[in-house]
């Protein structure tokens, strides 16, 4: 559960269930939601408020959720499943995630993700296979 950075009435959570929900807590109603095709792991909002970061699988997701009528999600066959409840830009990553952050500035955002195995078929081989994606 994180809180918003400029409204304390509203906190974002996200779940194993694959679901990322904004909610108004003192009026106890949820304003917006999405579900995902992974749990959500972690979440940041933007110190703007308008953009919620979502770390999800190998994926980073940023959801406008006050825009009205833009891409949710891709399905499981890789096309576009379009709601009229927010706008999400999804970036793959090349290691399944376990943090994300906006810096108060919100120039940037710090990802963390959880180091290749030996059996992942993600983590090609030779060396230099430590590390974050770029």
């Amino acid at each position: 559960v994180k809180y918003h950075p400029i409204d304390s009435r509203i906190v974002a959570s996200g779940c194993l269930g694959f679901q990322v929900r904004v909610w108004n807590w003192t009026e106890k109603t949820c304003l917006q939601m999405i579900r995902l095709n992974h749990a959500i792991i972690s979440l940041s909002f933007h110190p703007t408020g308008h953009i919620l970061a979502v770390a999800s699988g190998s994926r980073l997701h940023f959801w406008d959720y006050n825009k009205h009528g833009g891409l949710v999600r891709t399905g499981d066959d890789g096309r576009p499943v379009r709601s009229a409840r927010g706008a999400l830009t999804e970036v793959e990553q090349r290691h399944m995630l376990r943090c994300v952050h906006f810096p108060p500035n919100g120039d940037t955002v710090i990802v963390g993700g959880m180091n290749p195995t030996q059996d992942d078929p993600r983590n090609p081989p030779g060396p230099g296979r430590g590390g974050m994606s770029q």
